[in-house]
């Protein structure tokens, strides 16, 4: 005897497989979604509490003070590491990653094991490329990889210049259609700091530069170590010929931020009004603090850990907030690829040890629900 299917049933089976129907072919008929383009800024040595925007007396980042009021400001992040070599790969990884295995400091940097944030992005469609003035990350092994142009320039004072040139030129010449990651990466807050004068004259002679001064030994010739080192000693890698004040040190720094600042700002003069815009830094500076001068890598205090993070995303960030929550720079990845590709990340979340920084965003978990609707309806 054949059993009857209750009505009630029938009745559920149709709308189950209704539902099934439907997604299928909202999925099959939905665009992908779109892609903005990327633009990551990575000061080298820069301190978070020099900027302006983190309320600093001086006014060293007034074109960095803008963007922080149209996007986002992290109070409390945190470098992966005080050294460039060991923090670059964790930025790029989303990942907490040893890197030395007792080798030489730039050998064998990332672990191929791991994908890097160009890597998903060229997944992804975009032209990537990378614009650096940093020695040691155009001579380290795996810097340079899953980028379609890699370019190098660390020309003293006018390298930031060049650097943000060059990115001009690659927004200019970019391919019809397709979406660029572009990594800038400054070396003017980095000794021997090559500032403009007219910036450094303008800190010469504020009310700063005359409180706690200090008279700096410059580091001996016959110790063998590196002229980055200082020990409570001014290293000879910053030394100006004459130079021994503190004061004069703080104020190069502060007008390397300014000179930077400067190249930052034609910059986001001349991109695309839905660009997602990531300013960070690899690590901090030494300024004095625990008797160590113009220098990092060399101990993990706040000075060199403590790193500005700026994220301006007009779909997903209201302009002007500060967010105090703890967060830290292997957060960037995550952060890129969730709003890249909301679904994609919600099932590969699992390989960072970074999170969406909408997770400690206000109303964060409500955007990136509805992201997930509407990247896949074609939004922007």
């Amino acid at each position: 005897m054949k059993r009857r299917i209750n009505k009630n049933h029938q009745k559920l089976i149709f709308a189950g497989l209704f539902l099934v129907t439907a997604v299928i072919v909202c999925w099959l008929k939905w665009p992908k979604p779109s892609h903005p383009d990327i633009i990551l800024i990575t000061v080298d040595a820069l301190r978070a509490d020099h900027l302006s925007a983190y309320g600093y007396s001086r006014k060293t980042s007034p074109n960095i003070d803008n963007l922080a009021k149209e996007g986002e400001i992290f109070l409390n992040c945190s470098a992966v590491s005080s050294k460039t070599v060991c923090s670059i790969p964790g930025l790029f990884t989303g990942r907490y990653l040893a890197v030395n295995k007792g080798e030489s400091f730039w050998v064998n940097v990332f672990d191929e094991k791991f994908a890097t944030l160009q890597r998903y992005l060229k997944g992804f469609g975009y032209f990537t490329a990378a614009l650096v003035g940093n020695i040691h990350i155009k001579e380290s092994k795996g810097f340079t990889k899953d980028f379609d142009l890699f370019y190098f320039n660390n020309n003293g004072e006018n390298s930031g210049y060049k650097l943000t040139v060059e990115a001009m030129k690659l927004l200019n010449s970019r391919r019809k259609n397709k979406p660029i990651f572009i990594w800038l990466h400054y070396m003017d807050a980095h000794v021997p700091y090559y500032p403009l004068e007219e910036y450094l004259k303008i800190f010469e002679k504020d009310v700063l530069f005359k409180e706690n001064d200090k008279i700096l030994c410059l580091r001996p010739d016959n110790l063998n170590s590196s002229p980055y080192s200082s020990d409570g000693y001014l290293p000879r890698a910053a030394y100006c010929e004459g130079k021994l004040s503190l004061n004069h040190y703080i104020a190069r720094y502060d007008a390397g931020i300014l000179s930077a600042d400067f190249c930052i700002g034609n910059l986001l003069n001349n991109i695309k009004k839905d660009t997602i815009v990531i300013l960070t830094a690899d690590h901090g500076e030494s300024l004095g603090e625990h008797n160590r001068y113009f220098t990092h890598g060399e101990n993990i205090y706040e000075g060199v850990l403590h790193i500005p993070l700026i994220l301006r995303d007009n779909k997903n960030f209201t302009g002007g907030k500060k967010i105090s929550e703890p967060v830290s720079a292997v957060d960037i990845v995550p952060t890129i690829l969730s709003r890249i590709d909301p679904l994609w990340y919600f099932f590969n979340s699992k390989k960072f040890n970074g999170i969406d920084l909408r997770q400690v965003y206000p109303q964060g978990v409500y955007l990136f629900i509805l992201s997930l609707g509407m990247e896949y309806k074609g939004y922007r």
